[in-house]
This record gives C-alpha cells, structure tokens and sequence, in this order.
C-alpha cells in the first residue's frame, strides 16, 4: 500500500491535491485512477516482478515484466518456466482484493507454454530432485533465478532479446561435472536456438564444459 498518515491532536490534514507526501496520481480524488488503473501510484519501468497466483502455474509462480511488451511466469515450486507472452503484464485487482482462489489476470497473449518437466536434467536416467533457493536482482533489474538439482547449482537469467522478438534463457551451471539435457517445447509460431542455429529435436544435451555457462533463445516466428 501507498499512502501518507498524519499523526496530530488537530486532527487535520492538508488538502488531497496539495499534498506532497501521496503521488501525482492521487492527487486528484474526482481521477479514476484514484481506485483503478493503474495500479501503483508510481510508474514502474521494467524490468519487475510479482510473486502470485496465476492460472497455468504453481502456487510459487512469479511473472516478470521486460522491456518491449515480453513477459514470463517462472515457476519457483517446480524450478521452470512456464509460459511467456507479449502486451500488457498482468492485472491483480481481483488478487489484491483478497477473493478467496483469486488470481491474476494475464493482459497480453502467451505465445509459448512449456510443457515438459523436467526442463533441466543433469546426469543419466536418475531422479530429478529440485529445490529452489530464490533469485538475486542483477544488473539492470532482472532477476537471476537460483535452484539446486540433484545436488548441483543452476542459475537461470531470462531477458528480452534485443529485436523484441522473443527471451533469452541464460544458464549457469558453475560445478557442473555431468552432461546436461535441456528439454523444450516446440511450437509452430516459436523456435528455439542454441548458437545461431535453429534446434529441431527434443532436447539439447551438453557436455560439462558447454553446460557450464550457455545461452538458448526462444524467438517468435511471425
């Protein structure tokens, strides 16, 4: 919440539109974004992040916001993504109002849904035991996701591309000692590519030197 409290034995205020103490966008109360968008008194510049329930995640989703109209919902229960889309980021109005298994609304249209889990597999046919650690807000205001599987340390940083066509996914896999398989989801308006070149199997399997530090694009294809 944003807003201003006075504590005095008048018990008077200044007026709403002189108050330099609340946000130009509430100055005014006859203004409709008095009580609806947007939804912060203050412009936010991407890239930001919520953390909240939304349809097609996890009760741990977190959407992140990126320049040039591209957002994601990474998923911190299952240590994935989960679905990208461009427009508008989300509209939380029924979440913040507290209704009971409110979420949020998406305000754009997802062009990518990743449906195979897991996304990130280290080692032979073993099992994939996951555990996320949080993320750190890096250079430029995005967060870098870090989990741990099967005992080793992954972080994942996701940005827009340059030409606004798409995400980056870049991984850091510092002790990584073991081949790593990278499932994705091929879909008919998105590719995914590793080193300028376009992947067409399921996966993509790297060595422990590749694995260690690498980047995959998932562009748009229009």
């Amino acid at each position: 919440m944003y807003g201003a409290m006075y504590v005095n034995s008048s018990g008077t205020m200044p007026p709403l539109e002189t108050d330099t103490n609340v946000s130009p966008s509430r100055m005014h109360a006859e203004s409709p974004h008095v009580h609806h968008k947007p939804q912060h008194p203050y412009e936010l510049t991407p890239p930001y992040l919520y953390r909240l329930y939304i349809e097609g995640s996890g009760p741990a989703a977190i959407a992140v916001h990126l320049p040039g109209k591209l957002s994601y919902c990474w998923d911190a229960g299952e240590c994935r993504l989960r679905f990208a889309w461009t427009g508008d980021f989300v509209d939380n109005t029924k979440l913040w109002k507290g209704h009971k298994d409110a979420q949020a609304a998406i305000l754009g249209d997802i062009f990518y849904t990743e449906n195979k889990s897991p996304v990130i597999k280290i080692g032979g046919n073993v099992q994939q035991r996951y555990q996320f650690k949080g993320y750190k807000i890096v250079e430029g205001g995005y967060p870098e996701f870090h989990y741990i599987i099967n005992g080793v340390e992954v972080f994942e940083l996701i940005k827009e591309l340059k030409e606004g066509n798409g995400i980056v996914r870049s991984f850091r896999i510092p002790a990584l000692k073991d081949k790593i398989h990278v499932n994705y989801t091929l879909t008919d308006n998105t590719g995914y590519y590793f080193n300028g070149k376009k992947l067409s199997g399921e996966y993509l399997e790297l060595g422990p030197e590749a694995g260690a530090k690498f980047n995959i694009e998932l562009r748009i294809i229009k």
